[in-house]
């Protein structure tokens, strides 16, 4: 999709530009071996690898955080049938895969995570964290809306 073929080329080009300026650097450095005093020099150096270590670093440290356990009591198809058909049929209707596990927490609060894998294009594991404090404040029409909602981020 044209989003995904934006995420890549904005990728692409976060690696391209770093790349970019290592080079500019090497060149910078690789100049002032050729036509400066070696105390000039030496000085250059010192500069340039002060400025490359966080065009390295921020390349290699540019990843998906690790998976954090959500507080929370999984619960199945068999223990809350009417939840479950209702979260399904809310992701068939706004056309997007149902979460695969529903966790219930002690938050005023909906969240969704999933575990995608290559840059988001492969997806993983769904989650739908619903806290309990907010079911028990919603109609059933408001608690609708909330799950519409957390599926659309999906």
């Amino acid at each position: 999709t044209l989003r995904a073929t934006r995420a890549l080329v904005l990728l692409a080009g976060f690696y391209l530009l770093g790349l970019v300026l290592l080079a500019a650097l090497a060149a910078v450095d690789w100049a002032a071996a050729v036509h400066t005093p070696g105390p000039f020099a030496l000085k250059v150096f010192l500069v340039s690898a002060v400025l490359a270590d966080p065009i390295v670093r921020g390349m290699f440290m540019l990843r998906t955080p690790a998976d954090e356990d959500m507080p929370g009591v999984r619960v199945d198809d068999s223990h809350e049938p009417r939840l479950w058909q209702t979260v399904r049929d809310i992701a068939q209707q706004v056309g997007t895969r149902a979460p695969d596990e529903i966790l219930l927490t002690g938050d005023v609060n909906a969240t969704v995570s999933e575990d995608a894998r290559f840059l988001g294009l492969v997806g993983g594991t769904r989650r739908l964290h619903i806290g309990l404090p907010l079911m028990t404040g919603l109609s059933e029409t408001q608690l609708r809306a909330v799950l519409a909602h957390e599926m659309g981020h999906y």
